[in-house]
């Protein structure tokens, strides 16, 4: 039931839909990596419920190992605001996806707002090293974007790409070389083949910091990392 058609809804949800669908197509690549790891490893799934007994009927996930969230259940009000829990995290912090000028205390109750349709609450672990693609750069879905979220504690950071052409490589940040490095791992069975181009991000205080030159992503490609903050 319901409408279907999407030229029956007014502008203001197609505006709400069309920013969701920007932000699920920016994290395919983790959505993407982090499932294809799961299936790989055949341990667990993509998403897993938050265990801890604060988090009870919140109905709160982790998705992948880097992002947790915190779906809203109710039509949201004018200055509405929701109490939730935000468990622990191996850096004890908790970045706001949509604000990251905020960074929260891992395995603490916060309140939230959720007086718009236009964001839930979402969080990613500091630190996290999140591939993304880069849709203001194109639709095409070739441009990605290694994003590293929040002030830098750790001196460094992993993490497995996959690409949807059935490449695996390893993104590896050292902090004391200032450098980010892209190793080549294998190649799965594909019939596709793609051109990939990247470039390094931090977001952090509600900056979106990134080196100005797009890399062809190929073995031991690098880049100086000399913004970090």
């Amino acid at each position: 039931g319901g409408e279907h058609l999407p030229w029956n809804f007014d502008n203001e949800t197609a505006d709400i839909y069309r920013s969701w669908v920007n932000l699920h197509y920016k994290l395919v690549p983790y959505l993407y990596s982090e499932g294809t790891k799961v299936a790989i490893e055949q341990n667990g799934t993509l998403m897993r419920p938050c265990d801890d007994i604060e988090a009870l009927l919140s109905h709160s996930y982790f998705l992948g190992p880097n992002i947790y969230v915190v779906p809203v259940l109710q039509d949201p009000t004018p200055g509405q605001t929701q109490r939730l829990w935000l468990p622990k995290s191996s850096t004890n912090q908790w970045i706001n996806y949509f604000n990251t000028s905020i960074a929260h205390k891992s395995h603490t109750f916060i309140n939230e707002d959720t007086s718009s349709l236009y964001r839930i609450p979402i969080y990613i672990e500091q630190n996290s090293l999140i591939p993304m693609y880069d849709i203001e750069k194109n639709y095409s879905l070739n441009a990605l974007k290694f994003v590293l979220w929040g002030k830098i504690i750790s001196d460094k950071q992993q993490t497995t790409l996959f690409t949807r052409d059935g490449q695996q490589w390893l993104l590896e940040f050292n902090r004391f070389q200032r450098q980010l490095t892209v190793h080549f791992i294998q190649q799965y069975d594909s019939n596709e083949k793609h051109e990939w181009i990247w470039k390094f991000c931090q977001y952090v205080n509600q900056q979106e910091i990134c080196t100005h030159t797009w890399l062809s992503l190929h073995d031991n490609a690098s880049v100086k990392l000399e913004f970090l903050v």
